[in-house]
């Protein structure tokens, strides 16, 4: 019997887990657009097609539009939701930046691996796929 409930147990275990990492969030349409051109440009850095100047300018340029989380009402608890939601791909673009700064300046795997945390703390705040 008990042969029998370990794979039922496993397998019931496996789509818990697999529903409740469903990627939602509650980021404003801004803050998750912002955080998906992000995204992307990390890909393309990651593999090559984009240089480390560029990236890191275009990522600094997503991070300063994300100035507006600054002042964000927050009157209500969905207002604070999404107050919070936001600012964290704030910093989460913001540490992707520095982290494709630091990649270019040692350029060794663990800098590289740096880029590739950020960029899916970023997706992941986000409700996007992480690579």
């Amino acid at each position: 019997m008990k042969k029998f409930l370990v794979p039922i147990v496993c397998i019931l275990s496996l789509l818990f887990f697999t529903a409740c990492s469903e990627n939602e969030t509650n980021a404003s349409e801004k803050a998750i657009s912002i955080a998906t051109r992000a995204v992307n440009v990390a890909d393309q850095y990651l593999d090559g097609t984009l240089d480390g100047e560029t990236a890191y300018d275009l990522i600094d340029g997503y991070y300063d539009d994300m100035s507006y989380v600054d002042s964000m009402s927050q009157n209500t608890d969905e207002e604070r939701k999404q107050h919070t939601a936001d600012f964290c791909i704030q910093i989460d673009v913001s540490s992707l930046a520095s982290d494709v700064l630091g990649d270019r300046i040692y350029g060794d795997s663990e800098s590289y691996n740096n880029v590739i945390e950020s960029r899916n703390n970023l997706a992941e705040d986000a409700g996007l796929e992480k690579r």
